[in-house]
C-alpha cells in the first residue's frame, strides 16, 4: 500500500531535478533522469526485487546507462575544443599581462601568477572530472544516478578558475591591458556566472 504513495514522490523528486538540469543547459541527462524517473516510479510500483528480473527494467537500465554516457561525452567540458583554446589563449594572455597591464603592481603580478597556474591546470581538472563522470555513467545504476544529481545540485559545481582568473584580470586591466581574443573572453565570461 505505502508502494502508491512513494511512487508519485519519487516521480516528482527525479522530475523536478530533470527540469532542473533542463534550466542548466543539460538536455541530455535532463532527457535521462525523466526516463530514470519513470523507471524508478514503475519500479517502486511493481517492487524493486521483482522488477530487476524482469526484461523490460533490464532493457530500461541499458538505455539509462547508454544515455549517461551519452550526457558525459556531450556535456563534458573536457571535449568542449572552444574551451580547451580559450583556456590556452588565456594562459598566453596572462604569460604576458606583465608587459600589456601597465603599471605593474604587487596586485598585477598576483593576477598574473595566478592566471598561468589557473589556466594551466584547468584542464586537468576538466579531464579528472571527466573520468568521475565516465566511472558514475558506467557503475551507477538509476537510483544512484538520481541520488548523484540531487547532490551536485545542492552541493557547488566545479568551478573554472581560469575564467575566474580571466574575470578577476578583466576588472584589474580595465583600461585594455588584457589581450584575450574576443570570443575566447566571452566563451570565459561566461563561465563565471553559472
Amino acid at each position: 500500500m505505502i508502494r502508491v504513495y512513494v511512487a508519485p514522490v519519487v516521480f516528482i523528486g527525479c522530475t523536478i531535478l530533470s527540469v532542473m538540469t533542463f534550466f542548466e543547459g543539460n538536455f541530455i541527462w535532463g532527457t535521462t533522469l525523466l526516463w530514470i524517473a519513470v523507471h524508478l516510479s514503475l519500479a517502486v510500483l511493481t517492487g524493486f526485487f521483482d522488477s530487476v528480473f524482469e526484461v523490460h527494467f533490464q532493457i530500461s537500465v541499458a538505455c539509462i546507462t547508454v544515455l549517461g554516457f551519452t550526457s558525459w561525452l556531450f556535456e563534458s567540458p573536457f571535449f568542449d575544443i572552444s574551451l580547451k583554446n580559450a583556456h590556452a589563449e588565456a594562459m598566453n594572455s596572462f604569460a604576458n599581462l606583465g608587459n600589456e597591464c601597465r603599471p605593474i603592481t604587487p596586485k598585477s603580478q598576483d593576477i598574473q601568477l595566478l592566471g598561468i597556474r589557473a589556466c594551466s591546470l584547468q584542464e586537468y581538472s576538466n579531464q579528472m572530472d571527466a573520468i568521475l563522470g565516465a566511472q558514475k555513467a558506467l557503475y551507477y545504476g538509476p537510483t544512484m544516478s538520481a541520488l548523484d544529481t540531487a547532490n551536485s545540485m545542492i552541493s557547488k559545481h566545479p568551478k573554472d578558475f581560469c575564467a575566474e582568473a580571466v574575470k578577476i584580470a578583466v576588472e584589474t586591466c580595465s583600461q585594455g591591458g588584457f589581450y584575450l581574443d574576443n570570443k575566447y573572453k566571452q566563451k570565459l565570461l561566461a563561465l563565471t556566472t553559472k
